[in-house]
């Protein structure tokens, strides 16, 4: 794939190096990637799985439209390791399994983006939670991770924040998506290190232009399904059968694109949606229900909205992110096993209130400043 690739030198390229494990990571880089391209960066953006399967669509409906003057893009497929999970707690067991695989991959990486930055005349990096694609130290780069206290038991924490110093350390720079004293993310995100930067929320949605977005009748009760197998399965059983239950009008977005519709009752299925339908669910519906994944987060925080979490059991940010949100900003949490018999009725929770300051300046400054080369130790 690398093959044939003529390097250019007449304009900033960007490699963006995307993590897999979902889409959230792509979610939340996608108005990065759009911003240097607006800039006039090339970009390569490097990811796999159903994060490539979203990014790919996303840029076929960009270029659909044709936009003048775009710089050129392309999407690339980049080594890693699929994690596979279990049920409830059985999770953090077999995570902690795989961990020398996790590592592996890392190395893998290491090797890999040397070879892409010098195949494809790459002048920048930006990695999002992919600890291996550090270039050689005269390419500028970015980390963009909010996991950088990992939820682990106590006697393993001073281990797992040497571990973390060590990732971000071949870095230029770690950049936060999260507010200064840690708001959203609590203390995942507290900085380790002296070139970190908290860059605010990052999220496909603005606030703004809401009126217009779609005549579609929104619903009363809406799930959003994410996560790995098999806990997105057993998530979407459970609201389904909460839903039908309840007898109000429902969608369920089951995270998997690609799928046909299902209507059953007063529940209707769907695969995915685009981001202007599935804006408009959201900020219709009176009751929303979802993981407590840190890139939904940032998707309701810019659309102003609250739900219920129901974080993925057994999986320690997700844990750990409910109890932050619940005891900080007032949001239900539900534990999946109670979800089929739950009853949504009226919520205090508000809004998590937040500007949401424009990355550009500093994107802007990243690519066209001259360059410092860092020493990695």
């Amino acid at each position: 794939m690398i093959g044939g690739v003529t390097p250019r030198t007449d304009r900033p390229h960007i490699l963006f190096a995307i993590l897999d494990w979902g889409i959230g990571h792509a979610t939340r880089t996608w108005p990065l990637i759009v911003l240097a391209r607006q800039m006039g960066a090339e970009v390569t953006i490097a990811t796999r799985g159903t994060a490539a399967a979203w990014i790919d669509a996303r840029m076929a409906d960009w270029d659909a439209r044709k936009v003048p003057d775009s710089a050129p893009w392309r999407r690339i497929d980049k080594p890693g390791v699929a994690i596979t999970y279990g049920r409830g707690k059985a999770t953090r067991i077999r995570i902690a399994r795989q961990m020398p695989r996790f590592a592996a991959s890392i190395r893998a990486e290491r090797h890999w983006t040397r070879s892409t930055v010098s195949a494809f005349g790459i002048t920048h990096v930006f990695s999002d939670n992919c600890y291996g694609c550090a270039p050689p130290s005269s390419v500028p780069s970015v980390l963009l991770t909010h996991q950088l206290r990992l939820p682990v038991p106590w006697v393993l924490r001073p281990i797992a924040r040497f571990q973390v110093r060590h990732w971000c350390r071949p870095f230029g720079a770690t950049w936060v998506p999260d507010l200064p004293d840690s708001v959203l993310a609590g203390k995942l995100s507290l900085p380790l290190t002296s070139n970190t930067e908290f860059v605010g929320p990052l999220s496909r949605f603005s606030s703004k232009g809401t009126e217009d977005e779609d005549a579609t009748p929104a619903p009363v009760l809406l799930g959003l399904v994410s996560g790995p197998e098999p806990q997105r399965s057993d998530m979407e059983s459970a609201l389904r059968m909460c839903f039908l239950r309840d007898g109000r009008p429902a969608l369920i977005l089951a995270g998997r694109p690609g799928t046909a519709a299902h209507q059953e009752a007063n529940v209707l299925t769907l695969g995915d949606l685009d981001d202007k339908r599935f804006r408009a669910a959201v900020l219709g519906a009176e009751h929303i229900v979802c993981r407590s994944g840190y890139s939904t987060l940032l998707d309701l925080v810019a659309l102003k909205c609250t739900a219920t979490l129901v974080p993925t059991l057994g999986q320690p940010e997700q844990e750990q992110l409910a109890r932050h949100w619940r005891s900080a900003h007032g949001w239900p949490t539900l534990d999946v096993r109670h979800l089929a018999g739950h009853t949504f009725t009226a919520s205090e929770a508000q809004p998590v209130s937040s500007e949401l300051p424009s990355p550009e300046a500093r994107l802007r400054k990243w690519l066209f400043d001259v360059p410092t080369p860092i020493t990695t130790a």
